[in-house]
């Protein structure tokens, strides 16, 4: 996995849309149409990488969530 994908990644594990996560980990995307920033950003989520990058992401921020909310 690139660096840039990390960023997408976790960009998408914040809640972000895909579209600014990947305008997030690809700066040149942002003078892109919409058009073309949704599809490639589209086609990065669907990878199988980095869809489970995206889902342990996730995981581990529920996780740590819950703690907090343990703790209280």
């Amino acid at each position: 996995m690139t660096p840039a994908q990390e960023i997408f990644a976790q960009q998408i594990a914040l809640g972000r849309t895909k579209a600014d996560a990947y305008r997030a980990a690809y700066p040149k995307a942002r003078k892109w149409k919409k058009s073309s920033v949704y599809a490639d950003a589209s086609r990065l989520a669907a990878k199988r990488e980095i869809a489970e990058r995206i889902q342990k992401l996730q995981a581990e921020l529920w996780q740590q969530q819950m703690r907090m909310t343990i703790r209280r």
